[in-house]
């Protein structure tokens, strides 16, 4: 266990968190300990599973990111499809491939966002490129992205629900589909200028979910917060998914954490 990773053990309720975080009062606690369905873990804005269940279907409006949130990030599968064969015949595609590797060598997943924007602009432009990504990206395609469990959560809440995402339409459309969405901000490099934008005019929506992987979706419940607090809107919960149940690899900034399975997720929706 490294300098920074601290377990702690509270009336029987197993705590994760940094120091730093610890004495902000940003602690998660497992309210689902992982198992085959998944973990779901919350900060001290949630007291329990009834609390988590009555935020969760009260909202009005759930707002969620796509890549690496709810499927196996769509994007990546297209940027990287054929990549051998592209490399050795497109000099614009090297020169992207090999930016993003030093981005990536340098930046980790923060430099996904502006990497993802780079190959819109680059190779997204043209009506012939959307259109050969629609026929190429079916909702078979999509279907074998989705996290397990995704479908199951989605059913069991009554918000309406809205992808705002940097993905392109031909790939998010297929998800809206899937699980029956209102519809898709999309190409979206100002998450929270968006959603700003939505609840000023939709100011009979109170109850706000925001779901995301990214700093750029903290950026949607951080502006979702402020509204809040200026009396805009009455309630915001922030969910996160993480890529494992690793103190680092979560982020007690949201009200609520899971892993890359929403079945846990489900399950405490389904309790009485």
């Amino acid at each position: 266990m490294g300098l920074f990773d601290i377990k702690l053990v509270v009336t029987g309720v197993r705590i994760l968190a940094a120091p730093v975080l610890f004495l902000m009062g940003l602690v998660m606690k497992f309210l689902k300990e992982p198992s085959g369905r998944g973990w779901v873990a919350v900060n001290s804005t949630i007291k329990d599973d009834a609390d988590l269940r009555s935020r969760l279907l009260s909202a009005d409006i759930c707002f969620s990111d796509l890549d690496d949130t709810d499927a196996f990030a769509p994007a990546k599968k297209i940027a990287f499809d054929k990549w051998f064969s592209r490399l050795l015949n497109d000099d614009h595609y090297l020169g992207w491939f090999l930016d993003t590797t030093f981005a990536y060598l340098r930046d980790g997943r923060c430099a996904e966002s502006e990497q993802w924007a780079l190959y819109r602009e680059t190779f997204l432009q043209d009506l012939v490129a959307r259109e050969n990504i629609g026929e190429s990206f079916r909702v078979e395609s999509a279907r074998a992205l989705v996290f397990p469990g995704v479908a199951d959560f989605y059913k069991r809440i009554s918000a309406l629900k809205f992808y705002v995402t940097q993905n392109v339409l031909p790939i998010t459309g297929r998800f809206v589909d899937l699980f029956d969405f209102m519809g898709a901000f999309t190409e979206v490099d100002d998450k929270g200028k968006i959603i700003e934008n939505f609840v000023l005019n939709h100011p009979r929506y109170q109850h706000y979910l925001v779901k995301g992987d990214m700093n750029t979706d903290y950026e949607m419940l951080d502006r979702l917060r402020f509204l809040m607090n200026k009396g805009r809107i009455l309630e915001v919960t922030g969910c996160y998914v993480a890529f494992d149940c690793e103190d680092d690899l979560m982020d007690p900034r949201f009200d609520i954490n899971i892993g890359r399975n929403y079945f846990g997720l489900a399950d405490i929706l389904d309790q009485k």
